[in-house]
Parts: structure tokens; C-alpha cells; sequence
């Protein structure tokens, strides 16, 4: 039992963490991307705001 127990730790870990790092890496740039976007768009706004006038 104990080795079947090992031998699932052991396979399955590396797997997790293999996939935890993946999704890690998909989603905290969706996190921050919001963060780094809105001043773009307010620049954005702001030069067609000026070009308008």
C-alpha cells in the first residue's frame, strides 16, 4: 500500500507542479495586463481628444 502511495506522490507531484507553473504563467498575464493597458488607453484617448480639437 505504502508503495503504491510513493509511487502515485512521486509521479503525481511533478505533474502538479508542472501544471500549476503552466497555469500560473497563462493567467498572471491576463492579471496584469489590465493594469499596464489602461494607461495606454487614456493616451489614446487623450491624442484623440487633442486631435478632435
Amino acid at each position: 500500500m505504502m508503495n503504491k502511495v510513493n509511487f502515485y506522490l512521486n509521479n503525481l507531484v511533478p505533474i502538479l507542479r508542472l501544471m500549476y507553473i503552466r497555469t500560473l504563467s497563462l493567467i498572471l498575464p491576463f492579471l496584469f495586463s489590465p493594469i499596464q493597458e489602461i494607461p495606454l488607453i487614456s493616451d489614446r484617448q487623450n491624442a484623440l481628444i487633442i486631435d478632435l480639437l
